[in-house]
């Protein structure tokens, strides 16, 4: 079975941008997903100001990619922990 990683998408002075900042961050997840498509097997989620990518390609491979990608200004490799797990610790 292949483990499913996700990276945390980093993206600067998008953050600043005002009413057309959605445009720009749409523009950085085209940019991903254009590099990315080669590869397959690979998902983006843009939630609460987050860029998350998930995907079962090599590491190594992703973050080639992803140092190379215009617009980021870095990636974290996460963990990912179940909503209950984080409950109980906070409780």
């Amino acid at each position: 079975m292949v483990m499913e990683k996700v990276y945390l998408l980093s993206f600067g002075e998008l953050a600043l941008k005002g009413k057309n900042r959605i445009f720009f961050v749409r523009r950085l997840i085209e940019n991903v997903q254009k590099r990315l498509k080669p590869l397959g097997n690979s998902k983006i989620v843009n939630t609460y100001g987050r860029i998350l990518l998930k995907t079962t390609q090599p590491q190594e491979v992703i973050e080639n990619v992803l140092m190379k990608t215009f617009g980021l200004i870095g990636f974290s490799l996460v963990e990912t922990v179940a909503a209950v797990a984080v409950l109980a610790i906070l409780a």
